[in-house]
């Protein structure tokens, strides 16, 4: 046996048991300070929070909806093309995506997704009622001999791009008006699609009165009297006094030039916004006093454990959420 070996040997067997040689004192002393043995903490849904015994511990874990489980009373989805009950067997499994989507994201990815999106969907939906608009418009550029088309693509078919730009404008502002995907942490789209008819009425109506009054003024008779956009059977409201944000959004020149119709709608419109503004910081607050409840179950839980100086370093007090003080009432106005 070499010098090496030895060494070797002799590390090996001093490290099966490194308190072998040590005095029965120190032993007894060290076993006395041992740590107690490690027991893993139950799951928060079996705890007591120790402010209150009697609250249940928050749920911080979210199930994925299963996509393999079978649903046999399940009727036919809407994404079938054959509702008579022809390939039922197929969607028995099916799991709608918006139930996938909203069990994997968080409360705030899923309302600023909501918030942020509103804007392209009443775009998408001031497009589908524009779409007789839209169509006259593709035609003037396309449809006709070279000579149609040369004065088209000259004067930019200027008469049917007026009336589409005026048409979608105007949707839009009817559909922001009445509140169309204003609500959220909630689908209603066979409410939206309500709403986005009711716009299109109200904007052939505003249209039609426009006209009406051109031709009155041709004729060289009297305006019919103007009527609330929103309520033919009411005149129009007069023109509301604006703050200056609403001023510097629209411009004071801009408002001063619109007519009794166009003050309603657009004053309406703002007030929609401002009211799906605080819905959205009303949602968000909810969800701050959630964790901020959370982290106080989870910092009494460390104080419990570790006592409150200990406690409190690891995780220290947070100040409480502030609540929101213009609460909206309502959303949109009440139409006929």
């Amino acid at each position: 046996m070499g010098l090496s070996d030895w060494l070797w040997q002799g590390s090996s067997q001093s490290s099966k048991d490194p308190t072998k040689n040590l005095d029965p004192s120190l032993k007894e002393f060290l076993d006395q300070q041992k740590p107690s043995e490690y027991k893993p903490t139950p799951p928060p849904d079996e705890q007591k929070t120790a402010e209150d015994p009697g609250a249940e511990a928050p749920n911080y874990v979210k199930e994925l909806p299963d996509t393999n489980k079978i649903y046999d009373d399940r009727p036919l989805p809407k994404a079938s093309l054959y509702q008579d009950g022809r390939y039922a067997h197929l969607w028995k499994t099916y799991t709608p995506e918006s139930e996938l989507v909203s069990a994997s994201e968080s409360p705030t990815d899923r309302l600023n997704d909501l918030f942020q999106g509103r804007k392209s969907r009443i775009q998408d939906a001031a497009l589908e009622n524009c779409a007789e608009e839209n169509m006259t418009l593709d035609h003037c550029f396309h449809i006709g001999d070279w000579k149609d088309r040369a004065i088209a693509r000259t004067t930019m078919c200027r008469k049917q791009n007026r009336a589409f730009l005026r048409c979608y404008t105007l949707q839009a502002k009817f559909l922001h008006a009445l509140g169309y995907a204003a609500i959220l942490n909630k689908s209603h789209d066979e409410q939206n699609e309500k709403i986005q008819m009711h716009a299109d009425k109200l904007y052939h109506r505003m249209i039609a009165y426009e006209d009406a009054c051109r031709e009155a003024r041709e004729k060289g008779l009297p305006e019919p009297p103007p009527f609330s956009v929103f309520n033919a059977k009411k005149p129009v409201p007069p023109a509301p006094e604006l703050d200056d944000f609403d001023k510097k959004r629209i411009g004071e020149e801009n408002w001063e030039k619109m007519s009794p119709q166009s003050k309603e709608l657009t004053f309406q419109t703002l007030q929609t916004e401002r009211q799906f503004v605080g819905q959205y910081k009303d949602e968000i607050y909810r969800f701050f006093q959630t964790e901020y409840k959370n982290r106080q179950w989870r910092q009494g839980k460390l104080v419990g454990m570790f006592g409150e100086t200990v406690g409190k370093h690891i995780l220290p007090d947070a100040p409480p959420p502030k609540p929101r003080q213009d609460v909206p009432s309502g959303m949109g106005p009440k139409t006929e």
